[in-house]
């Protein structure tokens, strides 16, 4: 055993049978880039979502907040949008960090995390940034899943 238990980390299994190594190199996303914004409901709280993408199409980073400021329920989803925009950008693949997300019985999310990276790989993200006011890809893949969002 060694004083410090990352030394033996270098490349960790995904549920996939696939491997990414561990890495202290964190993938910048450029300053102009595609994003995404919804909303969508979860256990009676209404929560806004933006997702950044890569070049390439990849997700980058996440911002998500509860709709009312200052609850703890805010501060648990900015919480988990920073932790997983930072496991991306360090190459976790979104797979392995949305199926890690705790799950009901019947295999739905339990958190809003969870239902936003749901979303996320439910369907591509659309080729090109969609027009101001037309809807994108995870708004329609949201409404698809949620019959219209609201409770």
């Amino acid at each position: 055993m060694t004083d410090r238990p990352n030394d033996d980390v270098r490349r960790i299994s995904s549920d996939d049978g696939s491997n990414w190594s561990h890495t202290h190199h964190r993938e910048a996303l450029s300053a102009r880039r595609r994003s995404e914004t919804l909303s969508f409901w979860h256990l009676g709280t209404r929560y806004h979502a933006t997702v950044g993408f890569y070049d390439d199409g990849r997700p980058g980073e996440v911002f998500l907040d509860a709709a009312k400021a200052g609850t703890e329920r805010e501060a648990i989803a900015r919480d988990a949008a920073v932790t997983v925009s930072l496991a991306l950008q360090f190459g976790a693949p979104l797979d392995t960090i949305r199926r890690a997300m705790t799950r009901e019985g019947s295999g739905a999310a339990a958190g809003a995390m969870g239902v936003l990276l749901d979303m996320i790989a439910a369907g591509p993200p659309p080729a090109d940034i969609p027009p101001p006011g037309t809807r994108g890809a995870l708004a329609e893949t949201l409404e698809r899943l949620t019959d219209g969002g609201a409770p």
